[in-house]
């Protein structure tokens, strides 16, 4: 199976899990899943409501129950989703954290399911052009300052970005 190539790919999976839980009277695959998932995803709906995808569903294009449940066949790896979901995960604050994990709770209890112990929510930014917009605002501070201080936070910024890795 191919992997999400665009955002917009990945929100219609969003939304598609919503609906592909439900199938088979929610006796399927997906739903005895739900407490495997390691890497949820969270989006705001039209409504405003919090709506949650594992990354292993939402990663692959045009996913639904009939190619989860073939996940053997089709050879699905969250480890491949969870690389190509990067660029799209806004990791949350503590405050926000425990507000979605007790949303996602509420969403699995539906299900009769609970979280993973080890299961981390994320945030699903709609904005891929995120980190360009705010490297551009960076780089529009940065020129308002002196030669040596630009310096110094260019190399504080590469310091930081090597302690990531």
């Amino acid at each position: 199976m191919l992997l999400t190539t665009n955002i917009n790919q990945v929100i219609e999976n969003i939304k598609k899990f919503q609906i592909e839980l439900n199938k088979k009277n929610g006796k399927n695959d997906l739903v005895n899943a739900l407490g495997q998932f390691t890497n949820w995803f969270a989006h705001k709906d039209e409504l405003g409501n919090w709506i949650f995808a594992p990354s292993k569903f939402i990663g692959y294009q045009e996913m639904s129950l009939k190619e989860y449940e073939n996940k053997n066949q089709n050879k699905l790896d969250g480890r491949q989703t969870d690389a190509i979901l990067k660029k799209w995960k806004i990791t949350p604050s503590k405050e926000q954290d425990k507000e979605l994990k007790e949303k996602l709770c509420l969403f699995l209890d539906r299900y009769q399911k609970r979280i993973k112990t080890t299961a981390k929510v994320y945030i699903l930014s709609e904005n891929q052009d995120g980190e360009i917009e705010q490297s551009k605002a960076l780089i529009t501070i940065l020129k308002t300052w002196d030669k040596d201080t630009q310096k110094k936070v260019i190399s504080d910024i590469n310091i930081y970005e090597q302690s990531l890795r």
